[in-house]
């Protein structure tokens, strides 16, 4: 029986969205006949401080008949900061790259958080014990935080592009991050571009829930109803929808504006909603997986929006939740891309908006409802 180990970043009891898109690849190679194990530092993400002590003692959990779960203790911080961060990063990379060579593996696969150095130790040490390299590529560092004038981009590059050569296949996932990743080496023979699945999928909307989810997350029957469901860091800007709806409500308010997720810009884009003071946008807490096929089923438009060029590095997780819900979409996101020309293929109704251009979607908004009264 053939064994491969995944590195991870998180794991239950942490329920972070990318669980979503790995723990399927597991139950498949589980299903081949592969034994798994997965190697993962001590869980902190939305965890009390009692369950990440509990959590500290548990060193090896065995799930299933062939899945063997190693949780390894790292540095674990008691108050967030950039700095505190930066040594979980550090400890998780070292740490968990080094149980790997105590584990018998045939297959390791690899993936991209914490940013480089967990993929790149691990790799290092899976070639050093003839072990195939499978490197998933969910969001290409440095590109998508330095400039690649910047000296940090130069040293981070230099151990992507050694990570890239270590590995024996590379998925990505689209044709805009395969060619991102082709700037870096000759590696087109073993890049593969597997895009993520629909993350929670509903083969029938409960009507119930339906009317559950709209009330609860405030749409309105009479309104034109906008949404950004998922992350909220800096790299998302969910301000050019903020600043957007100010303008549109000088104009009309026909349209309200809901905004659910999590993310490091979330408090900053809470204080930045309640000062608007208008019944017609409000900010929520993330949603729980299984209601996100709900939220975008009752949109009028579903908004994804990132800062230029970061759709050459990173691929939105929820495009294909958006494109299954069959609504109509707003696409604020480099017009040159693939990921457009791609999305204007598969969804109802596509309106590309610049990237971080509030006038224009204001705009383009106000002139949808004027066409649609007329």
């Amino acid at each position: 029986m053939k064994t491969i180990t995944f590195l991870l970043m998180y794991y239950k009891p942490e329920n972070h969205t990318i669980n979503y898109v790995y723990n399927p690849i597991i139950n498949d190679y589980i299903k081949q006949g592969y034994r798994v194990n997965i190697i993962v530092p001590n869980p902190t993400r939305g965890l009390s401080r009692a369950k990440i002590k509990e959590y500290q003692n548990k060193a090896e959990e065995k799930i299933d008949e062939n899945l063997l779960l190693y949780r390894v203790n790292c540095f674990t911080y008691k108050r967030f900061n950039k700095f505190n961060l930066l040594l979980r990063y550090l400890s998780v990379s070292s740490r968990c790259a080094r149980k790997l060579k105590k584990i018998k593996s045939d297959i390791v696969f690899l993936q991209t958080s914490p940013p480089i150095f967990y993929a790149y130790k691990a790799s290092k040490i899976a070639k050093k014990k003839n072990i195939s390299i499978v490197y998933n590529v969910q969001d290409i560092y440095p590109d998508n935080i330095f400039k690649e004038n910047k000296l940090l981009y130069k040293i981070i590059d230099h151990y992507q592009k050694k990570t890239l050569n270590n590995a024996d296949v590379i998925t990505t996932l689209s044709d805009d991050m395969k060619n991102t990743l082709l700037k870096k080496g000759e590696f087109k023979n073993k890049i593969k571009i597997i895009p993520n699945p629909v993350t929670f999928k509903v083969d029938q909307y409960n009507k119930q829930l339906l009317e559950k989810v709209s009330i609860d997350y405030s749409f309105k029957k009479d309104k034109i109803n906008v949404v950004y469901a998922g992350n909220m860091g800096y790299l998302q800007d969910i301000d050019v929808i903020i600043s957007a709806a100010k303008k549109v409500f000088k104009k009309t308010n026909k349209y309200n504006f809901i905004l659910i997720g999590e993310g490091a810009q979330k408090e900053r884009l809470n204080k930045e909603v309640k000062s608007l003071n208008n019944e017609n946008i409000k900010i929520y807490n993330m949603a729980p997986m299984e209601l996100s096929p709900y939220i975008y089923k009752l949109a009028d438009y579903n908004v994804i929006s990132l800062l230029p060029n970061v759709i050459y590095t990173a691929c939105p997780l929820k495009t294909a939740m958006i494109i299954e819900a069959d609504k109509k979409v707003i696409a604020c996101v480099d017009k040159d891309s693939e990921y457009v020309k791609e999305l204007n293929e598969k969804v109802k109704e596509l309106i590309v908006i610049s990237n971080r251009n509030a006038e224009k979607l204001a705009k383009e908004l106000i002139k949808r409802l004027k066409s649609n009264e007329e």
